[in-house]
């Protein structure tokens, strides 16, 4: 199940995602002739960002094994408490690195 899963979901990135990207990419290169173009660029760019980040966490998944994966995704929402105790953990040692470098 998984594998029809994970092969129609590249199938879909091949279809949709990469020309959206190819398209945003050249639309960036190009030289804005006004404001107008320099805002709409500006917001193609950040189009192209998010997309780009997305693509490389679908392709990073793609690589986990099949047990991982559900796990990842039966946390639902609970992700979000992960990263932010992984962030109070990482603040806790800035602190101390901080103590550390002042003694």
């Amino acid at each position: 199940m998984w594998l029809i899963f994970k092969t129609l979901a590249e199938e879909r990135k091949k279809r949709e995602v990469e020309p959206t990207l190819t398209m945003l990419r050249g639309a960036i290169m190009e030289s804005p002739a006004s404001e107008a173009e320099q805002h709409a660029q500006a917001r193609m760019k950040e189009m192209y960002q998010l997309i780009e980040l997305v693509t490389t966490w679908f392709s990073d998944i793609q690589h986990m094994d099949v047990e991982t994966l559900q796990r990842l995704m039966k946390l639902g929402s609970q992700v979000q408490k992960v990263l932010q105790f992984t962030q109070s953990l990482s603040r806790l040692g800035n602190r101390d690195q901080d103590r550390e470098h002042a003694e």
